[in-house]
């Protein structure tokens, strides 16, 4: 390779590497400990700061059933969306405990950018829940 071809692929290399390093973050990811949380309350502070992006939404947790069994009644979860002007909205959805992750809601277009409160209450849950975690994709823009 001639030394003209040599500088050209080391400075695409260089260019490529600082349009990644230069790129937004596609995520946000929380675990809070069975533990740690406020009795069954999980609280998520989550920023959502692109108006142009959808997003997508997932649970997770970990359940260290006796015999590794999975519990089999599904895992309540009472959800309160808080916009960062104070706005608050709520739903109760349930989570298949077999799967670790599940996604939520996909296609989420916030109404405000900003931080946003997401508080999931865990109704019994089950003998050997560790935690809810919550993450955030980036899907794409509008």
């Amino acid at each position: 390779m001639t030394s003209g071809k040599l500088v050209t692929v080391l400075a695409a290399a260089v260019v490529s590497l600082l349009l990644y390093a230069c790129s937004p973050a596609i995520g946000y990811e929380c675990f809070i400990k069975e533990g740690d949380s406020e009795g069954n309350l999980y609280s998520f502070t989550v920023p959502f700061d692109d108006s142009l992006a959808t997003y997508s939404v997932s649970f997770f947790t970990r359940i260290d059933a006796p015999g590794d069994k999975a519990p089999e009644k599904a895992l309540g979860l009472d959800v309160t969306w808080t916009s960062p002007s104070g706005e608050s909205a709520g739903e109760t959805v349930y989570m298949d405990p077999s799967k670790e992750v599940e996604t939520y809601r996909s296609g989420v277009v916030p109404g405000e950018t900003g931080d946003w409160k997401i508080e999931v209450r865990v109704q019994d849950a089950p003998q050997g829940f560790r935690g809810l975690g919550i993450m955030i994709r980036t899907d794409g823009t509008r």
